[in-house]
């Protein structure tokens, strides 16, 4: 199953600009595009963390092909936990039987898995969980004691004033923790890194690693919905979620996007 996996991916890859994260001594470089086998002998470079380091409570696993993904929350995740759950679903008791952090019986040997997560832009990522204020209990429960409720009785700027405040309690929240410390990308070395914004790396990350083309992508962005921030509303926001996520977005400008790189410069995704 893996070697017909492969194949597609090289395939994939002479046709498209995919960020792909290789050991040097490992890779196939094709112009600004790489790949790796996921063998042994590419792959010992993961003995030296324990498994332990690994951030097992946020990856899933694909029962019908060599891959794990470690799922970022408000950045995809719910339509990847649907679907490999849905594939292993009638194999297993348990019902999220894809997750790790529900099923204790999946394999922690990932050494030669391909590995693979998408990230999303924390200014994307922090107003989407504003606008899932009401909706998701894990947030709400967050905000709420603060008196911030839903998105019409709260602003963005106050919600953004509000997980700044109290940063040390809320940034721990997954749905807002920084989306480094969930990859642990200098432990995971991943076979690919994909922006959720990135037409591109969607269609690698469904149609190719996934195998899924035609999945209903549940949440997926969609900025034509939603009434834009006004510029007062940026500039208040902006240098908060600047210095709350700045190794995120370093992390996104080693992937090769441009992605901001001072506080006075507001991420695109607020444009």
């Amino acid at each position: 199953m893996i070697r017909i996996c492969l194949l597609s991916l090289v395939a994939y890859l002479d046709v498209t600009f995919a960020k792909w994260l290789v050991p040097p001594s490992c890779a196939v470089l094709n112009g600004s595009r790489a790949w790796i086998s996921p063998t042994k002998s590419c792959n010992t470079h993961l003995q030296a963390a324990t498994n332990k380091d690994f951030p097992f409570y946020w990856m899933i696993a694909d029962p019908d092909r060599n891959v794990v993904v470690t799922g970022v929350p408000k950045a995809g995740t719910r339509s990847t936990r649907s679907l490999l759950n849905k594939r292993c679903r009638s194999n297993a008791a348990v019902r999220r039987c894809a997750e790790f952090r529900r099923n204790s019986s999946l394999s922690k040997q990932i050494n030669t898995t391909l590995r693979a997560m998408m990230l999303r832009d924390p200014a994307d990522r922090v107003a989407a969980a504003w606008r899932d204020l009401s909706s998701n209990r894990f947030i709400n429960a967050e905000f709420a004691p603060h008196g911030c409720l839903n998105t019409s009785t709260c602003s963005f700027p106050r919600f953004v004033g509000i997980l700044n405040t109290n940063w040390n309690r809320i940034g721990g929240n997954e749905h807002l923790l920084p989306q480094h410390r969930i990859a642990r990308a200098h432990l995971m070395q991943y076979h690919f890194i994909g922006l959720l914004n990135n037409d591109e790396d969607l269609a690698i990350y469904w149609n190719v690693i996934l195998n899924s083309p035609d999945v209903v992508r549940i949440h997926q962005t969609d900025h034509t919905s939603t009434k834009p921030f006004t510029k007062a509303e940026i500039s208040t926001v902006w240098p908060i979620i600047w210095k709350l996520y700045a190794d995120d977005y370093t992390l996104i400008r080693s992937l090769g996007y441009a992605a901001p790189s001072d506080p006075q410069t507001p991420s695109r995704r607020f444009l």
